[in-house]
């Protein structure tokens, strides 16, 4: 008779029995950082400020070039002075600040999309005035 022993840990099924893959003593998680020590929490609301944005305004871009828009909205700054957004689906990503369209509204109120570096631009002569 050749097969599985029954007497093995788990019943004979493949895998089963083994600790979990995930399950290593002594690791603090997946990429060793235990905090932010030292670090002061940035607000992401006055961080997206400084690129002329809002918590939760609405943004598109396109994944390539001549493709279709995808929408999303921004939820903060990252590091590397790229946009997190949450796109239509949930999914979060970072983009950077050339790729990304704002909606606003026009003169006389009708909706447009204006490039997030033109706004951007805006913001930052505006704070040195």
């Amino acid at each position: 008779m050749s097969g599985p022993s029954l007497d093995a840990p788990g019943g004979g099924q493949p895998g089963a029995g083994r600790a979990h893959a995930g399950a290593v003593a002594g690791r603090k998680g997946s990429t060793g950082r235990t905090g932010t020590a030292g670090r002061a929490p940035v607000d992401a609301g006055e961080a997206l400020g400084t690129v002329g944005l809002r918590q939760g305004d609405a943004v598109r871009w396109q994944p390539t070039a001549g493709g279709r828009w995808k929408l999303g909205r921004a939820t903060r700054l990252e590091r590397d002075g790229s946009v997190g957004v949450t796109d239509e689906r949930g999914m979060a990503r970072s983009l950077p600040v050339d790729r990304l369209e704002v909606r606003s509204s026009g003169r006389r109120g009708g909706e447009r999309w204006e490039r997030l570096v033109d706004r951007a631009r805006t913001a930052e002569q505006l704070r040195l005035v």
